[in-house]
């Protein structure tokens, strides 16, 4: 990799959250979770309120921990009718081609951030990420990929195994810093969870979570967890960075 401009070693690796942090797939996701519902239940989305219009269906994920609750509180589905869920999920994103877009900066940011090892760490299929960041040119960028099929479906964000084993993968678990950037309480969560977990354990590595906004106005008032840092853009990242440097 080649060598960008800065030089604090106290960060060990960046991890990422992809669906709504690096890319813009919530019409995409819209669109795949219409037509699983239709085939699961043999029945028009629209009878659900969630999937009645886009609108809808956004509320629905902004309330949701993960997307496990999204099947369980939205669609009153049980949990081992969600397991079949999760297991029909990949081949219909791969099959689905709703255009999913890389959100301004992040193309810039990560190819700026690349003497860092980078990682993703998220609840899509790691077959459909892969795919999507070699179209864009960045896939060369990433050591590790964990997708919601390597980790069990109980394990799920915010549970922190696979940001855990990302962060193992990453950096062998070697004393510093880990930024984690997200878009969602779930990843600011699990970020917290990691945290836990590793003071229990005795490892010397903090993860800073990072609140990817993108211009929203998010309100994080009467979240539990606060996030550490919080962006607007991608390109806010390297001078946070750099305030960590210092």
């Amino acid at each position: 990799m080649n060598n960008c401009s800065f030089s604090n070693d106290a960060v060990k690796a960046i991890i990422w959250d992809y669906d709504g942090t690096m890319v813009n797939t919530k019409q995409k996701n819209y669109v795949v979770t219409q037509k699983i519902i239709q085939d699961f239940f043999k029945k028009e989305p629209f009878e659900f309120w969630a999937l009645q219009s886009y609108d809808n269906y956004l509320h629905a994920i902004e309330k949701i921990a993960n997307w496990r609750d999204l099947y369980s509180n939205w669609f009153d589905l049980k949990m081992h009718e969600v397991d079949q869920i999760g297991k029909m999920w990949t081949q219909y994103q791969l099959e689905d081609d709703t255009p999913t877009l890389l959100y301004p900066g992040i193309k810039q940011v990560v190819n700026k951030l690349n003497n860092y090892p980078q990682g993703i760490v998220s609840q899509n299929s790691k077959e459909n990420i892969l795919l999507q960041l070699e179209k864009y040119q960045i896939d060369k960028l990433f050591d590790c990929v964990i997708g919601f099929e390597e980790v069990p479906i109980q394990q799920q964000k915010p549970v922190p195994d696979g940001l855990l084993c990302c962060i193992d993968r990453l950096m062998n678990f070697q004393k510093g810093m880990v930024l984690f950037i997200g878009d969602h309480r779930t990843d600011i969560e699990c970020a917290n969870n990691a945290n836990l977990h590793l003071i229990k354990k005795n490892v010397h590595i903090q993860v800073l979570s990072v609140l990817i906004t993108f211009g929203s106005n998010v309100n994080i008032s009467d979240w539990n967890i606060k996030p550490k840092f919080i962006i607007t853009k991608p390109q806010e990242l390297l001078s946070k960075i750099e305030e960590i440097g210092i």
